[in-house]
């Protein structure tokens, strides 16, 4: 189980207790100024003591309010992994299911924030593609995503490599986002590179770099390859196949 951050005592420490005694604090003094108001002067005076108070009150309240539903909607996301498949519970309590079986493809991708050439912080994304509807994307907000990712990955291409190799044995071309697989070659972006060409195939800084004897190299961000771990795995075996 994969908990989009679950409330814990730290967030009524930090955020809740602060928050409230933010909204609280100006709601007692324009209660405390009406009340004196209203028995010295009368409800005009008290109303016009008061109101400002009040309508602070109000107007801090908005953010905590809109701050704990988006918590409480966090702590509600999950990815759950069972034995024949996945479930993912959405903020706002939807489900959504799928077979081992029905997952076609993923993208996984890692982000490094840098400034000034140092690392800052690392980013990960990963996108399932289902055979039919729209594909499904997580991100760091999923504690644990490299390894949720390992696991799924697990699952799913020991299925999908033999049946790509059997494919391309018969000479069926194979896809991947931007690059196609053919029998004695391969194409990207339109450029099609024999298999006996190829040099050399590697991924360096989140890009798939494949050179030719030409001294030629083919760069591809891998956060737009589908099954980008499989791919390199047929490049690899490429005219053996």
């Amino acid at each position: 189980m994969y908990r989009d951050r679950p409330l814990r005592w730290r967030d009524l420490a930090l955020i809740f207790l602060p928050g409230g005694a933010a909204v609280l604090a100006p709601f007692f003094y324009g209660l405390q100024r009406d009340l004196y108001a209203r028995a010295h002067y009368g409800p005009i005076a008290a109303a016009a003591w008061s109101w400002p108070w009040y309508a602070l009150s109000t107007l801090t309240s908005i953010p905590l309010i809109l701050l704990a539903l988006r918590r409480v909607r966090q702590a509600n996301r999950l990815v759950m992994l069972h034995k024949h498949g996945l479930v993912i519970r959405w903020t706002g309590g939807r489900r959504q299911k799928l077979l081992w079986e029905e997952i076609e493809g993923l993208v996984c991708d890692t982000i490094e924030s840098t400034f000034l050439g140092i690392p800052l912080k690392t980013h990960h994304l990963l996108r399932i593609y289902p055979q039919s509807g729209k594909s499904i994307r997580l991100d760091d907000h999923i504690p644990g995503l490299p390894e949720l990712t390992a696991r799924i990955k697990a699952k799913i291409y020991p299925r999908l490599l033999p049946r790509l190799r059997t494919a391309f044995r018969k000479g069926e071309p194979l896809y991947f986002g931007p690059i196609i697989l053919h029998k004695k070659q391969f194409e990207l972006r339109g450029q099609e590179i024999p298999w006996e060409q190829i040099t050399r195939l590697n991924v360096v800084s989140g890009q798939l770099v494949v050179e030719s004897k030409s001294n030629r190299a083919f760069k591809l961000p891998v956060g737009n390859i589908p099954n980008v771990d499989l791919l390199i795995q047929l490049l690899q075996e490429g005219v053996h196949l």
